[in-house]
């Protein structure tokens, strides 16, 4: 959607950047330009520089080698410090939006560029920060008053908000460039749309954007153009026109891309039920019930605030259920605490793997054998056997292809796809008999995609029931042998066999549904 070299020099040339952790080179010798009026794409997996790049650009790291020009013309040594301040052609939009949700609109656009003052600069014009705020949310389409708390705010409306905010610091610049980290990655299908013409509008005024998404179709459908990194190095630099999925797969992966098989339609190999849950109710769910069998993977799904993520917590022990019971091979289940899940033998991965999967200071070691310490207790001595600790952690790290495959290294040094692999692998290694995922592939590249899943179905084979909460629906008729669907808390389908696709769930999620083709009920 970019139009293109509008302008005789570029917005930002990257020449030759290169930043090492430890010996390892993260990103090697990149150049690349981006010109007035374009969008480009910027795609890799997890762990292939991409995020230190940006880093780089965002002066947050200083690279070993390189520099990059910026600001028209301007060349960049990048010493410590706040982009904002210093660099006021270039704002970046970061996939946690960096919004706070108990502040006003108008207060979380003065975090970006300060509250405009009266005249003698010390009391703050709020009717010029009220009319300015106004002038945002209009031209970003939000339905939302100055003075309207971000919570209250949808999803896209948040990250609409966002971007009005970083292009609200850059407007001095005569080419802006935005550079958006994941901006739909946490947004339902129905509303990227507006993220994605927001974006396409700052490439038609003139300014640039660089479009960082692990969600491919939405790169090729905004961006003209597309960078693509692997280990550290820049592999592609391509116009849209050339591009296909499955070639962008290839490029990213060096290798053809092979896609997750469907499960065969018919079930697990056991039907003796592992887990029931009747019943059960809480501040969205509304008497939800399922049993899921030994090796049999169950899709929990719906639009946001349906209940699932309710339902994992409950599950979880993290959140008391109002009504109903737990039941595991057929025992009921008294989950009062996280400590009862974990000795009922129900393992949780939640959706946010930063905020509550991992301990971000602590290592990969730290982070993956923390509900089993006891089996690395030295005999007699009652200490840590940490060689024992750092030899199961590289096993895991090994099965699992975690790069960088070391254990002393912080969680929060690891790529997002890395992370989620060292969360699965706290409850893994441990053989859960229950294991619920919340999200589990949210904001992760393709191939740590499909390597996710992968572990997902070896549990499965081992006997494990499986409860896989999910908004990525295209996956859901691939892993699952049954889908259920939730609408305000209840159970709208229960998609099983032949019913198992995508337009049924789509159907399902927003009220369509044919109770004649959804599958028999589970028992």
């Amino acid at each position: 959607m970019g139009a293109g070299r509008l302008g005789a020099e570029p917005v930002l040339r990257v020449d030759g950047l290169t930043k090492s952790f430890g010996g390892v080179v993260v990103v090697d010798h990149v150049s690349f330009a981006v010109w007035p009026g374009e969008v480009v794409g910027l795609v890799g997996q997890n762990g292939s520089g991409k995020s230190t790049l940006l880093k780089m650009l965002a002066r947050f790291y200083r690279p070993d080698e390189g520099s990059f020009v910026a600001r028209e013309g301007q060349d960049v040594d990048p010493p410590s410090g706040l982009l904002h301040h210093d660099q006021p052609c270039i704002a970046f939009v970061h996939q946690d939006l960096g919004l706070v949700p108990s502040l006003s609109v108008v207060e979380n656009l003065a975090l970006g560029r300060g509250y405009p003052r009266h005249l003698g600069g010390t009391l703050i014009d709020w009717g010029r920060a009220e009319a300015e705020a106004r002038a945002i949310l209009r031209q970003h389409g939000i339905p939302a008053e100055p003075g309207t708390p971000v919570r209250d705010l949808s999803l896209a409306d948040r990250a609409l908000l966002a971007i009005g905010r970083a292009l609200g610091v850059v407007d001095a610049a005569r080419t802006p460039l935005l550079v958006l980290d994941e901006p739909t990655a946490s947004l339902p299908d129905a509303e990227v749309g507006r993220v994605l013409t927001a974006v396409a509008d700052v490439a038609g005024r003139g300014g640039a954007v660089i479009f960082v998404s692990h969600r491919l179709d939405e790169v090729l459908q905004v961006a003209g153009r597309v960078l693509v990194i692997r280990d550290g190095r820049l592999v592609a630099d391509e116009p849209r026109h050339r591009l296909s999925h499955d070639r962008l797969l290839a490029l990213m992966l060096g290798r053809e891309f092979q896609r997750i098989v469907a499960l065969p339609q018919s079930g697990p190999l056991r039907s003796t039920p592992r887990l029931q849950v009747q019943g059960l109710g809480g501040r969205l769910l509304r008497d939800f019930s399922c049993s899921v069998a030994e090796g049999e993977i169950v899709g929990v799904t719906g639009l946001l605030g349906s209940g699932k993520s309710e339902l994992g917590r409950i599950l979880a022990g993290a959140q008391p259920a109002s009504t109903g019971r737990v039941l595991i091979d057929g025992r009921p289940l008294a989950l009062r605490h996280p400590r009862d899940a974990v000795r009922a033998g129900i393992g949780y991965v939640p959706p946010d793997r930063r905020a509550q999967g991992g301990l971000l200071n602590m290592t990969a070691t730290e982070n993956l054998t923390l509900p089993d310490l006891r089996s690395f207790l030295r005999p007699f001595l009652r200490l840590l056997d940490h060689r024992a600790e750092e030899a199961a952690t590289l096993d895991w790290m090994m099965r699992a292809r975690v790069v960088p495959p070391s254990p002393r290294q912080r969680f929060d040094a690891f790529s997002g796809g890395n992370q989620q692999k060292l969360v699965y692998g706290r409850w893994v290694r441990l053989s859960p008999r229950v294991l619920v995922l919340d999200e589990p592939t949210r904001g992760v590249d393709v191939g740590s995609v499909a390597d996710l899943y992968q572990i997902v179905r070896e549990q499965a084979a081992r006997g494990a029931a499986i409860l896989l909460l999910s908004s990525e629906w295209e996956d859901l008729p691939r892993i699952c042998h049954r889908i259920v669907v939730l609408d305000r808390g209840r159970i709208v389908a229960e998609l099983s066999g032949p019913a198992r696709t995508l337009d049924n769930i789509v159907a399902a999620a927003y009220g369509h549904v044919d109770h004649s083709d959804a599958g028999a009920p589970s028992p």
